[in-house]
């Protein structure tokens, strides 16, 4: 069986967030990607951390409440991402996300930002490449 790479699903189209990065802009990129957050880069394109949907959500509230437009990435993100290396095979991956780890990663290669996989990209190269194993008898 041919082994699957992070590379071959991952989604190198991310375009990350900066700590200065305003929440209101940052809610807006978020909702456009379509995933469930974005990593957080800094100048030399380090992965330095990530800001979900979860973790926008009480400052959303809290901000409109206010009206408190000041908040930024840097002060709300998690600062300890999990990422995986886009040389690793997804089936490692997979296993991983059975538990109640993340659903979306980022990608790096040698400390820098190339990419992002969720995990509807995983299981769905994991069942595209079931549907074509032939079981032999």
């Amino acid at each position: 069986m041919d082994s699957i790479l992070v590379r071959d699903v991952m989604d190198a189209s991310i375009v990350p967030l900066r700590l200065e990065t305003s929440l209101s802009d940052a809610v807006d990129r978020i909702t456009g990607s379509h995933h469930l957050g974005l990593p957080v880069m800094d100048e030399k394109h380090v992965l330095i951390g990530f800001l979900s949907e979860q973790d926008c959500i009480k400052y959303v509230i809290s901000g409109s409440y206010y009206a408190d437009s000041l908040i930024r990435v840097g002060d709300i993100m998690r600062t300890d991402p999990l990422s995986v290396g886009a040389n690793e095979q997804i089936l490692s991956l997979a296993e991983k996300m059975q538990t109640s780890r993340p659903k979306t990663y980022p990608v790096c290669e040698d400390g820098k930002l190339v990419g992002m996989v969720t995990r509807s990209a995983v299981i769905r190269a994991l069942n595209d490449k079931l549907k074509t194993t032939k079981i032999a008898i």
